[in-house]
């Protein structure tokens, strides 16, 4: 099969899968959602898609909109949730310009990874809104108690969608490139993934500021624009670790480069050799296919089999 035949069957796999999570979901409860909700959250997340960090390695990119993501989950519900986190990346990349294949990919990933992750919410016991954004007793153990279950019940939910978003992307990055997912894991999500778990706890503060505006009326629903405030500061941060993971991919780019030169040397050694004894010749190449082969089957990792066939 070829490489662009495996991306389309597996991009065209996670579409149907989408369709028939949303399906699924369609029978959860759900709270009332009206026409301000919805589109004052698809605007906020469409800000936020739009001004994304910079490309990361593997045509991977960086943004804050997974914070929206969890907020409108926790704020409407797995289906809501899900089909406004689509909506939000389907105008987005359509604005950037981006194939349909990937727009199709996209939004359909962020069905998938918004919907496990909030109907896991619901079979956890969560509420839209959570108990903790209405009013409660202050410094009551009752609501103590009701904050920590809401938060560890949001968490779990937040770790669904990480590890949702991650396997999806990342197996889409290693068919497209020919990469082993797990390098590819490594490159584009091991540097974040502790980052952007305890920055999901951002997504609760905006779905409080949304919901207590959202019971607001008139023209103070507008003060959900506070939500833009907490993100000065991720931003910055995410800055700082996108510069961080360069500086990494450069050392792996030398570290390769390295490695070419070392296999290069090895190949002009052998030839020197060939040519004084003739006898011996493409003795050490039929080493070296046969080391290969039995590291191969042996079941080794990549990098193991290429050690053995450079000792080979």
């Amino acid at each position: 099969m070829s490489q662009s035949r495996a991306v389309q069957r597996y991009v065209m796999s996670i579409a149907v899968t989408a369709v028939v999570l949303l399906l699924a979901l369609s029978y959860l409860p759900r709270p009332h959602v009206d026409y301000w909700a919805l589109l004052s959250l698809a605007l906020v997340g469409c800000l936020l898609e739009i001004s994304r960090t910079a490309k990361k390695s593997g045509s991977m990119a960086g943004s804050l909109v997974f914070v929206m993501h969890l907020a409108i989950g926790v704020a409407l519900g797995a289906m809501w949730g899900a089909v406004t986190a689509a909506t939000i990346t389907v105008v987005t990349q359509l604005y950037a310009r981006v194939t349909p294949l990937k727009v199709l990919f996209n939004a359909s990933e962020r069905v998938i990874s918004v919907g496990l992750a909030f109907g896991t919410y619901f079979l956890l016991g969560g509420q839209h809104p959570p108990v903790i954004f209405g009013p409660t007793v202050a410094g009551s153990e009752l609501s103590l108690n009701a904050a920590l279950i809401d938060i560890a019940v949001f968490l779990a939910s937040a770790v669904v969608y990480f590890i949702t978003n991650s396997i999806t992307v990342n197996t889409a990055v290693a068919l497209s490139t020919k990469k082993h997912i797990m390098s590819t894991w490594r490159a584009n999500t091991l540097w974040v993934l502790g980052y952007d778990i305890v920055a999901s706890l951002l997504a609760l503060g905006v779905a409080f500021i949304f919901v207590r505006f959202d019971r607001a009326e008139g023209a103070s629903k507008l003060g959900f624009i506070a939500v833009f405030l907490p993100f000065i500061a991720v931003r910055h941060v995410y800055g700082k670790l996108n510069t961080l993971e360069d500086v990494y991919r450069e050392l792996d780019q030398a570290y390769d480069e390295l490695a070419l030169n070392v296999r290069e040397q090895l190949a002009m050694m052998v030839k020197a050799i060939e040519a004084r004894d003739p006898y011996t010749s493409g003795h050490s190449r039929r080493v070296c296919g046969l080391s290969r082969a039995i590291a191969t089957d042996l079941g080794l990792s990549p990098e193991e089999v290429a050690e053995v066939e450079n000792a080979a």
